[in-house]
């Protein structure tokens, strides 16, 4: 059942919508979403494999037209420095610019994910460029491989920098460049946004973050340790002081307009600290930013969900590039 009910978090008074789409769905997008509440609230491999296989055939036979694509442009010198560009067709003033940077637990993930075709990932820039913007997927590098914190926040501002030196050529705004950052991605994102010595002169740079159930603690033990102490490093002291969570406490540079959003069945280790952020932010400036619980959805249904009939997350995200932009909305392209 849908619904659309006002949460409130941590005590603090907050409104933060929980949101299922309250339209009616097709079968088979019923049965995907029953499939995704079946595996429940849990992330692991498991998740992953069996939460994508529901969304790839949707993804191939949706809609990309009206759509050129560019992929693999080097924005740094590292191999996995490569972004793709979706652009609608026709000219247009300015268009705003929306990032997507993947997850994969700081050491995987791909912005054309293995053995989907580019269905996967490929669409949330699909999307926002049917919509009248300019979608952007990036991959950054990975661990262990020889980057190390701060780094994978860096390649962010490698990436807004060339962003500013080439959105024109692709129509896009550089005054509006927004990040949606997923899981891992999320924690790079975060990291950016709260962590000076990574940002570029003049701050982040960006017109709004969307941190999209962002991994915004440590995970300190168990299996996930030996890739948080490959780019954390091996003192583990300092590794509570280097979560994004933590980095929000100390930070005194430029602010961002953010947007948090969480899944009904993301695991309590991404969603809490996810949740304690977004209290500190509220605190920090005396009034909460925008957040979003995501009904019927995982951690990885959030992101394949872009460009299906399944439009909550979307529509959300572009309400919000349009509230901050001060732009009024974008038309749909044609089917």
């Amino acid at each position: 059942m849908k619904r659309l009910v006002i949460a409130t978090m941590l005590g603090l008074g907050a409104a933060a919508l929980i949101a299922g789409d309250a339209r009616a769905e097709s079968r088979e997008m019923a049965e995907v979403h029953a499939k995704v509440k079946a595996i429940g609230k849990q992330w692991n491999r498991d998740v992953l494999e069996r939460t994508q296989p529901l969304y790839v055939p949707i993804l191939a036979k949706a809609s990309k037209k009206g759509v050129n694509v560019v992929k693999d442009l080097a924005y740094g010198p590292d191999p996995l420095n490569k972004l793709d560009v979706y652009t609608p067709t026709g000219k247009a003033p300015p268009r705003p610019i929306v990032v997507f940077i993947h997850g994969g637990g700081l050491s995987g993930g791909d912005k054309n994910s293995e053995g989907t075709e580019g269905q996967i990932y490929g669409n949330i820039p699909t999307y926002f460029a049917r919509h009248g913007m300019v979608g952007v997927n990036v991959n950054y590098r990975l661990t262990p491989g020889g980057v190390t914190y701060p780094g994978g926040a860096a390649d962010l501002a490698g990436i807004v920098t060339w962003l500013r030196r080439n959105a024109g050529t692709y129509g896009g705004d550089s005054n509006a460049i927004y990040m949606i950052g997923n899981s891992a991605g999320g924690t790079h994102l975060a990291t950016y946004l709260y962590n000076a010595s990574v940002q570029l002169p003049d701050g982040p740079s960006i017109a709004g973050a969307i941190l999209l159930s962002a991994a915004d603690g440590i995970d300190a033990s168990g299996p996930r340790e030996k890739v948080t102490r490959a780019y954390y490093g091996d003192d583990k002291s300092k590794w509570a002081e280097r979560a994004p969570v933590n980095l929000v406490d100390t930070y005194q540079g430029k602010k961002v307009p953010t947007f948090t959003i969480t899944a009904e069945f993301d695991p309590g280790e991404i969603e809490t600290p996810g949740i304690e952020l977004y209290a500190k932010l509220c605190k920090r400036d005396n009034g909460c930013p925008r957040a979003l619980q995501l009904h019927g959805h995982n951690h990885l249904s959030t992101a394949l969900s872009f460009n299906t009939e399944d439009d909550v997350l979307g529509s959300n995200i572009r309400d919000f590039i349009a509230t901050t932009s001060g732009r009024t909305k974008v038309a749909k392209l044609a089917n």
